[in-house]
């Protein structure tokens, strides 16, 4: 295995520059490209994947690793929805792990965890851990066809949640 400190003592050998101040610029365009990385999927930095996987939507898309399966973005659906949902509102959970969604619910918001009456909810949200693994929701016709998606949560594009409400 060859370091990067090799390639620039190589380098700076054949082209006679100070090793150095190479090394430090090459640090450097790490840390920059790690930080915009980061910044393009804040705040799920679970879900990172390089270049070299194609990043999280092309990771995602081809199944290549656990893609979202910490429940990240369950708690950011939650909130969204106790901002938004209409007052009485039910929402059914496809969630897995269901734990991640916070504790802080509206009072007047009614879950629905894994039963049939969730198909009857206001509003169904689903992480992507449950639709491919649970199939549940993923070419669901009754879903497609009484609920519209409102909301995605997503990490560097690649969907971690989806909230779906009632037509």
């Amino acid at each position: 295995i060859i370091s990067i400190s090799q390639i620039v003592n190589k380098l700076a050998e054949y082209y006679r520059f100070n090793k150095n101040i190479a090394k430090l610029v090459i640090c450097s365009m790490l840390i920059i490209y790690i930080g915009i990385a980061d910044l393009r999927i804040h705040p799920y930095y679970i879900d990172f994947f390089n270049v070299f996987y194609g990043g999280p939507k092309t990771v995602q898309k081809n199944n290549t690793f656990d893609f979202g399966w910490w429940g990240e973005g369950n708690t950011e659906a939650m909130r969204c929805l106790n901002n938004n949902a209409k007052a009485n509102a039910s929402i059914g959970l496809a969630i897995r792990p269901n734990h991640t969604i916070g504790n802080k619910i509206r009072n007047d918001l009614t879950l629905i965890n894994d039963s049939p009456q969730r198909e009857e909810a206001s509003y169904i949200m689903v992480n992507y851990e449950k639709e491919i693994y649970v199939d549940y929701y993923g070419n669901n016709p009754t879903l497609m066809l009484n609920y519209n998606l409102v909301k995605i949560v997503e990490a560097g594009g690649a969907p971690l949640v989806k909230i779906y409400e009632k037509k």
